[in-house]
């Protein structure tokens, strides 16, 4: 049978278990990973795709932080009248 543990997970809980010691292992069985591996060694791509997706939503959350910030400090500048930097 074929498992989908790596065989450095499965050595060193055998490891573990020679030596008296125990060994919990939680295993994610809810959802889906985008990770992709390779079966044989174990060679993980780097997704392109997901790294733009998330350099796109964090230039999202960083406009929305210096908008926000620039109307903080508009209401508190002291020295100007109606509020512009």
């Amino acid at each position: 049978m074929k498992s989908h543990f790596s065989s450095d997970l499965l050595e060193q809980l055998e490891k573990a278990l020679a030596l008296g010691e125990q060994a919990i292992l939680f295993q994610n069985r809810r959802g889906f990973s985008l990770r992709l591996e390779c079966d044989i060694c174990h060679w993980m791509p780097i997704i392109r795709k997901l790294l733009r997706e998330l350099y796109g939503r964090l230039i999202s959350l960083l406009e929305i932080m210096f908008g926000f910030l620039s109307r903080l400090f508009r209401k508190k500048s002291p020295g100007s009248v109606d509020g512009s930097l």
